[in-house]
């Protein structure tokens, strides 16, 4: 009987993986959408390069008047940083910035590092450099290393799998869902197969190839799928439009994307690594339980793994909540400053939205827990 039911879960798992590769085959980019261009970076010679600070001269800047302080403008401090360029065409060779502090929100010290556009000047000698933001490549460098270091250490092989597994997360998200995407696939199909795909690989890759690891697999993407269907009629009976920020109406300008589709990717999306902690949690609780209560029925390993389960929703459902909120936060607080009744502002489309992926993402995350959790019990019971 135990054997039937592991083939009936291994065609299950092929099934689900010839669906995924022929979805992505469907939905794959083919590198058509158009980047954005016409700005300053279009400038023929134009390229974007780092620098570090060598000295910094204030001076008056440009549309302000001078006030009794030197370091000090009307309207904001205003700097001239003499930089030394280390990348580019021009690398190992000295220039100029007129820095902002009011427009830039950061502050610079010499040997500060930075992130410029040069654009080349050919009827004077220098060339004109304009601040974009400060290079925090060697701070993501050092972040990453300790992430790796501890992960490892700690989670020893399957923290190298994940590893491995979040690397090719980034993959999958740059070169798959990011440009299909831009090119107007369906949002939702393309989130769908991009979460099914990654939870296949990642899975299997953290934890190895096991009927527990099967098990979570399966509850995931029936979690997923649930999602997906759930938030597609919230967003069509909400009447979404996906718009509820200054990057959203940049999105609609510049792109074909319709962005009550791109809610419902976000969606779908972020709640997979919610998904996977819990499927895996369940699966391994039941397998744990059988190994010390060997004599375990089916309905008794059900019975205890849904006590775990239950107490790991509630935290699960939080950490859902912290998520989006944290994420939103900068948005969230400019709709409360607002004088506006608590009604209205609860209804409002960007407030409404953070509602939505919460309680969305819970009813899925919450739902994929007895699903997993019968499933493990059915494939741990062992025969009296």
């Amino acid at each position: 009987m135990k054997t039937t039911k592991t083939k009936i879960t291994i065609f299950a798992i092929i099934i689900s993986s010839i669906a995924v590769l022929i979805g992505a085959f469907i939905l794959r980019p083919d590198g058509t959408f158009n980047r954005l261009s016409g700005g300053l970076d279009a400038v023929a010679g134009s390229e974007y390069v780092t620098a570090e600070v060598l000295e910094i001269t204030s001076e008056k800047c440009m549309g302000f008047e001078q006030t009794s302080d030197p370091d000090q403008v009307a309207g904001g401090r205003c700097d001239v940083l003499r930089v030394l360029v280390t990348s580019g065409e021009k690398e190992g060779t000295e220039g100029f910035v007129e820095f902002d502090y009011a427009n830039a929100g950061v502050e610079i010290n010499e040997g500060t590092k930075m992130q410029l556009l040069r654009i080349p000047e050919p009827e004077f000698s220098d060339d004109t450099y304009l601040f974009m933001d400060l290079n925090r490549s060697n701070l993501l460098i050092w972040v990453s290393i300790i992430f790796a270091i501890v992960t490892i250490f700690i989670g020893r092989w399957r923290g190298v799998g994940a590893i491995v597994g979040l690397i090719l997360t980034f993959l999958v998200l740059l070169y798959f869902m990011f440009p299909a995407l831009l090119e107007g696939k369906s949002p939702l199909a393309v989130a769908v197969v991009a979460a099914s795909g990654l939870v296949l690989i990642l899975l299997y890759t953290a934890h190895g190839l096991s009927i527990r690891t099967s098990v979570a697999v399966l509850g995931t993407l029936f979690g997923i799928g649930l999602t997906a269907v759930i938030s597609y009629l919230v967003v069509e009976f909400g009447n979404f439009s996906g718009i509820s920020s200054d990057d959203d109406f940049l999105l609609a300008g510049v792109t074909q994307i319709r962005l009550d589709g791109l809610l419902l990717a976000g969606i779908i999306f972020a709640s997979v690594g919610v998904l996977n902690d819990v499927t895996v949690t369940q699966a391994s609780s039941v397998w744990e339980i059988k190994e010390s209560q060997p004599n375990y029925s089916y309905k008794e390993l059900f019975v205890s793994g849904m006590r775990i389960g239950r107490d790991h929703i509630a935290s699960t459902v939080y950490t859902l909540l912290f998520t989006y909120a944290g994420a939103a936060l900068p948005t969230l607080l400019l709709i409360v400053l607002a004088d506006r009744p608590t009604g209205f502002i609860i209804s409002s489309e960007a407030i409404s939205q953070e509602i939505v992926r919460t309680l969305v993402g819970s009813i899925g995350l919450v739902l994929a827990v007895p699903i997993t959790t019968i499933l493990a019990a059915v494939l741990a019971e062992k025969k009296s």
